[in-house]
């Protein structure tokens, strides 16, 4: 099996390293966090290492380790895309029971969790993180670094750009366009483009004002 890390220690982080084991193609060799805690996470009664940025760059020095990002901040994963990307691999995490419809083209550094279904004719970016049971329909597009948490559901011919966040059980309905940097509330319903960065919640979702 090939060696991999995981950067984030939270509990997504183990969520992750529990769907990399189901794959039977990684072996989990340490998780990558902002500083070393000296702190250890306990997977299955299995104990593996903490190791900081600083200390994983030195790994990558020696040879191109695969990596996956499981932090669900978009904002967090940011520097970590910007620091890593090109001495890191960062394959696909993909559940065996996801389902592709039709066709679906992907980049890399995906995460797809269980129970996700993706329809027909979908393009996926790269460092994308889809939780439990997310649905994806036909003709959508996604860009880079987006977080789609358990339930968040997306309609056909949708366009979501880059570093959004969408909350438990969010929809997103047909023919919408959402820009960079935004926040979609846990049960929001976006029947609107979303031309302007910001945080989105309700029925239907309307921006917050602070």
């Amino acid at each position: 099996m090939k060696d991999i890390y995981i950067f984030g220690a939270s509990g997504y982080a183990r969520e992750v390293a529990l769907l990399i084991n189901e794959l039977n193609e990684f072996s989990i060799k340490g998780f990558v966090d902002k500083e070393n805690s000296n702190a250890v996470v306990i997977l299955n009664n299995k104990s593996y290492s903490i190791i900081s940025e600083n200390q994983f760059v030195n790994i990558c020095k020696n040879n191109k380790p695969n990596a996956a990002i499981a932090i669900g901040d978009p904002m967090i994963t940011i520097n970590i895309i910007n620091k890593f990307n090109n001495i890191c691999s960062f394959p696909n995490i993909i559940h065996p029971n996801t389902i592709f419809s039709g066709k679906s083209i992907l980049g890399k550094g995906n995460i797809i969790s269980y129970n996700c279904i993706f329809t027909d004719n979908i393009k996926i970016g790269s460092f994308n993180r889809f939780n439990i049971g997310v649905l994806v329909g036909h003709d959508v597009t996604i860009g880079n670094n987006n977080q789609f948490n358990t339930s968040c559901n997306i309609s056909g011919n949708v366009k979501i750009e880059n570093n959004n966040l969408f909350g438990v059980n969010s929809v997103i309905l047909q023919n919408i366009q959402i820009c960079d940097d935004n926040l979609i509330g846990a049960s929001s319903l976006v029947i609107k483009n979303i031309k302007k960065s910001g945080t989105y919640i309700g029925n239907p979702a309307v921006k917050l004002k602070y």
